[in-house]
């Protein structure tokens, strides 16, 4: 049997998502914390579908980000996006 705090997290995992990281962590941009919720939704069909989705996405962030564009729309990249690797 769990003990009550580990048995409370599970069942607050289990029934809500994960706590942005993003307000205890000024430095981590929101669409990083928009990438976390999307790959870990409990709900298989709003997670990224593949892998390669996901990395397009923190791709798209990422490069959004360097050329000065922190506030990243959470919105898929298109499929014909050009990923390097």
């Amino acid at each position: 049997m769990l003990a009550a705090p580990a048995g409370e997290a599970l069942g607050r995992r289990l029934a809500e998502p994960l706590p942005a990281i993003s307000p205890g962590r000024p430095e981590v941009p929101a669409w990083v914390d928009a990438i976390i919720t999307k790959a870990t939704a409990r709900s298989p069909a709003e997670r990224f579908g593949t892998t390669r989705e996901l990395r397009r996405a923190l791709a798209a962030g990422g490069a959004a980000e360097e050329q000065g564009f922190p506030g990243v729309s959470s919105a898929p990249p298109r499929e014909d996006a050009a990923v390097g690797g």
